[in-house]
């Protein structure tokens, strides 16, 4: 400051902007109260006060995720703005002598916004702090000590497996190109220290079938944090591998969405809503009608002599043409 104040020094006052009346900005909602837990005598545990003009404050750990979450600001010296509101008092000089003393400190206008003049960029790699998986949903729920980028996330660098150690084993699955991230808790950034990804069809598949999620591994290469140095997140290899912390089992029942039929490769193609286990699947619980209402006549019901010919997951092929049993019947 131009000389020294004194005050509560109001974080709602302070308003970070990526530029001179920047369209990217953060205003401050508080500090840390818990920076500093032994303050000195008449100091606040949120400011160190290094003079009288100089004053050092801790903010909060909302404000820090959303400057980095916004992604446009903080970043580097050339994106990091900072002005003080004419409404909200900040802070006053120590003078009690003039007339209408103490005064409140000149407001810094978004269109004179003054540039950060030391800037220490962020060093530090995220880290995966925890998971949930909701095997009904088919949702992973990722949480950081940090916001990561969205745009360069890679699931293919996480797998879920069974064990903490998957080893040679079967028991996980590598999430593919169909899961995807679909939210973060901060709707609107380009980053999120929450970010949720929802698992394909084939990626769900497995963890049903597998009984997948107990565990989870991230390579290096998974996500970065905001920063322009783009510090990669600390990768958690096999042998030690993360706990969820929530598992939510699969507790709805497949239904059929929709159905074809091929009267002439004699094929008929279902798709459930979500994948099925084909070892269960019994032709003899469907029945082919001419109408959609009850007491219809013209009804036919399947076989056993109709048998599954696809990979089994969320659509799957019944061809009834091996042995004809079921096509002749339909057509008949």
């Amino acid at each position: 400051f131009s000389e020294a104040v004194k005050g509560n020094f109001s974080a709602e006052a302070l308003t970070l902007f990526d530029s001179v009346s920047g369209s990217n900005s953060v205003t401050l909602t508080g500090w840390n109260f818990t920076a500093d837990p032994t303050p000195s005598p008449g100091e606040k545990p949120y400011l160190q006060a290094n003079s009288s003009d100089h004053v050092t404050a801790w903010l909060s750990a909302a404000d820090i995720t959303a400057i980095k979450s916004n992604g446009h600001i903080g970043t580097a010296k050339s994106n990091t703005f900072l002005s003080i509101s004419s409404v909200l008092p900040f802070t006053y000089n120590e003078d009690t002598q003039s007339v209408g003393s103490p005064l409140q400190i000149v407001p810094i206008i978004p269109s004179k916004a003054l540039q950060v003049t030391t800037f220490t960029p962020d060093a530090v790699n995220p880290s995966l702090t925890g998971y949930d998986i909701d095997k009904d949903s088919g949702v992973l729920t990722l949480r950081f000590n940090e916001p990561v980028e969205l745009k360069t996330f890679n699931q293919s660098g996480l797998v879920i497996q069974q064990q903490s150690e998957r080893g040679t084993g079967t028991k996980f699955v590598n999430l593919g190109s169909d899961s995807i991230v679909t939210r973060t808790d901060h709707l609107g950034f380009v980053g999120g220290d929450t970010v949720v990804v929802t698992l394909g069809t084939s990626d769900l598949g497995k963890v049903l079938s597998l009984d997948l999620g107990a565990y989870l591994t991230m390579t290096s290469s998974t996500a970065r944090d905001m920063a322009d140095a783009n510090n990669p997140v600390v990768a958690i290899p096999d042998g030690s591998a993360i706990a969820a912390t929530t598992i939510v089992p699969d507790s709805t029942g497949p239904s059929v969405v929709s159905f074809g039929l091929d009267l002439q490769l004699g094929v008929l193609t279902i798709t459930f809503s979500e994948p099925i286990d084909g070892d269960t699947f019994d032709p003899t619980k469907f029945s082919i009608q001419g109408a959609n209402k009850k007491n219809v006549t013209g009804v036919y019901n399947l076989t056993t002599a109709s048998v599954i010919t696809s990979n089994v997951g969320e659509t799957i092929e019944v061809d009834m043409n091996i042995f004809r049993t079921d096509l002749d019947g339909i057509k008949a």
